[in-house]
């Protein structure tokens, strides 16, 4: 344990979800950058058990869940972006 000791839940890991939200919302506005992000979203996610503040299934779950919070902000981002083009004169 490299980290203090919590007392709390840790369930599911919110550097997990976070990363791989931001990973996956760029990701699909930028495919290009899909190896950086998420090489970038794995390696803070797979620090979270190495210095033992995680269990792996939180960092699945939270990698899962940030995959669709992702996705979910992409298809709004991209729906904008449509009806903002189709309203241009």
């Amino acid at each position: 344990m490299l980290g203090k000791v919590l007392h709390s839940y840790s369930f599911p890991s919110s550097h997990a979800v976070n990363n791989f939200a931001v990973a996956t919302f760029f990701y699909k506005l930028y495919p290009k950058l899909k190896w950086f992000l998420f090489i970038t979203a794995s390696l803070v996610a797979l620090s979270r058990p190495y210095i033992g503040v995680h269990y792996p299934s939180d960092i699945l779950a939270g990698a899962i869940i940030g995959v669709i919070i992702g996705l979910i902000f992409a298809h709004f981002i991209n729906l904008i972006i449509k009806k903002t083009e189709k309203n241009k004169f």
